[in-house]
């Protein structure tokens, strides 16, 4: 059966470039007391103090999404096709 180092150690392969937090946490509660729960802890840190703000555009201008979500509204259906007959009877 293998370690906690060593299992930890083929995690991390897995889990060393993820952008993800909660991974990281996760892998850090599982594995910290290892070497590879405190490169988890640091990578937390590391993205938490490269997060970026994000601000919303204004109200009045859609986001591109909001461009690329939008449908047509429906067009009028077209007048009943009208029957001509002769009104000479034929």
């Amino acid at each position: 059966m293998p370690s906690q180092e060593e299992t930890a150690a083929q995690v991390w392969v897995a889990t060393k470039d993820t952008t993800s937090v909660a991974v990281l946490e996760t892998f850090a509660r599982q594995f910290g007391s290892t070497v590879y729960g405190s490169m988890a802890r640091a990578g937390v840190e590391e993205l938490n103090r490269n997060k970026i703000a994000v601000v919303a555009p204004p109200a009045s201008a859609p986001t591109n999404e909001a461009r690329l979500n939008q449908v047509d509204p429906p067009r009028p259906a077209a007048p009943p096709a009208t029957v001509l007959t002769s009104s000479t009877g034929r």
